[in-house]
């Protein structure tokens, strides 16, 4: 299995999902279709299917023959209605994975509250704070987001020590 994500968010996604055939997620800031993408190897090795979202047209351009672009939106997902989206994709209730990296790491912050959080479940989020930016101010208050809708925080320390200075990962607790 070769995994293409930047630090091995989708091996974690898959681990935490018993390496679920058709799963579903949610990818903010999905970048370009293969090259460090989260999903990739979700939707291409394991079938999985979901929304992405990034308003870099040069990126979104390049998913054409690469990755489904049935669900591909390319604008700022602050323009989007995800949760009506997310209906008219007949998404489970259960998502299974969020992934979540904007630039600047203050939008990421801010994306949180554009995920219809009381009408569906999500399972794993890898959540990208760049805390090494000198933009540590959104580090906790992401923590303190995520913990209190139930999340638990992944110890990152078996990866570069580094890692932790650039995301979070969290499962929800069931």
């Amino acid at each position: 299995m070769n995994y293409k994500s930047q630090f091995g968010q989708d091996e974690f996604a898959l681990k935490q999902t018993n390496f679920k055939k058709e799963g579903f997620y949610i990818d903010i800031g999905c970048g370009e279709p293969s090259f460090i993408n989260n999903t990739y190897v979700l939707e291409k090795d394991y079938y999985w299917s979901g929304l992405s979202i990034d308003k870099d047209k040069k990126r979104t351009d390049k998913w054409n023959g690469v990755r489904s672009t049935q669900n591909l939106y390319n604008e700022s997902v602050f323009d989007l209605d995800i949760s009506s989206i997310l209906k008219e994709m007949n998404a489970p209730n259960l998502i299974d994975y969020l992934s979540m990296d904007l630039e600047p790491p203050d939008l990421t912050f801010q994306a949180l509250d554009v995920i219809p959080w009381s009408e569906y479940k999500i399972k794993i989020v890898t959540y990208e704070h760049d805390s090494y930016r000198n933009n540590s101010k959104y580090v906790e208050p992401s923590r303190k987001f995520f913990t209190e809708k139930g999340y638990t925080r992944y110890d990152l320390s078996f990866l570069k020590p580094s890692v932790s200075r650039i995301e979070d990962w969290w499962i929800l607790n069931e």
